[in-house]
């Protein structure tokens, strides 16, 4: 199993992204993503095993903030910004 990082690269995919939006890691490996974006009320970070149930692990902003969201996604997870909220910057390490 390689270990997160290990041959991968980082990659702005802002263009390929979307908020409300689920998107799943097919890389065989787990990724990082760097998420930067704002809206009011804040928006949710999420992650799913199954496109269903998905945990929050962070919000965006809130009243006139931007803030960056780290988030480890697993092989074959779900990730999503729920909700409309402005992006300003997407990356992940892939």
């Amino acid at each position: 199993n390689p270990s997160i990082g290990v041959g991968q690269v980082w990659q702005d995919v802002l263009s390929q992204r979307a908020h409300s939006t689920s998107y799943q890691n097919t890389t065989g490996v787990p990724i990082f993503a760097i998420i930067r974006g704002g809206s009011s009320p804040a928006r949710s970070v999420e992650v799913s095993q199954d496109n269903v149930t998905f945990i929050i692990v962070d919000f965006l902003g809130g009243a006139n903030d931007t803030e960056s969201v780290s988030v480890i996604i697993p092989d074959n997870q779900y990730y999503r910004v729920n909700g409309a909220a402005t992006l300003f910057s997407w990356a992940e390490l892939r």
